[in-house]
Order: C-alpha cells, then structure tokens, then sequence
C-alpha cells in the first residue's frame, strides 16, 4: 500500500468515523510493508475467488 494512511483514513470515512490521527498510527503499524502484491502469488483459482468475493467491497469504495 503506497499511502497507508491516507488509505486508513477512506476506510474510517467509509464507516461513518473520524479518521482519528492515533488511529491511523496504530493501524499503520500493523501492516507489513513486505506483504505488497501477496494475492497475485495466490493459485489462478484461489485469486479468482478472492477478486470475486472483494468485487462489491471495491465496487462500494469506488476502486472498480
């Protein structure tokens, strides 16, 4: 995730929230910088499943 932060903070206003500065911190720190691109090592099938079943959470961010 390139602005984790800034990525953080749609998510809390998605969910009707402040995006509150020590809760953008604390959720930084648990991300894993080393994780990035994960899903796309997933098998064909699995990564099919997982695209599907993500595709109306994306949709409703406005990411599709």
């Amino acid at each position: 995730m390139d602005a984790p932060e800034r990525e953080l903070a749609r998510l809390a206003e998605f969910a009707g929230v402040a995006p509150r500065a020590d809760w953008l911190a604390a959720g930084r720190a648990e991300l894993r910088d080393g994780s990035r691109g994960g899903a796309l090592r997933l098998p064909d099938a699995e990564l099919a499943t997982l695209r599907e079943r993500c595709a109306p959470g994306t949709r409703a961010l406005g990411l599709a």
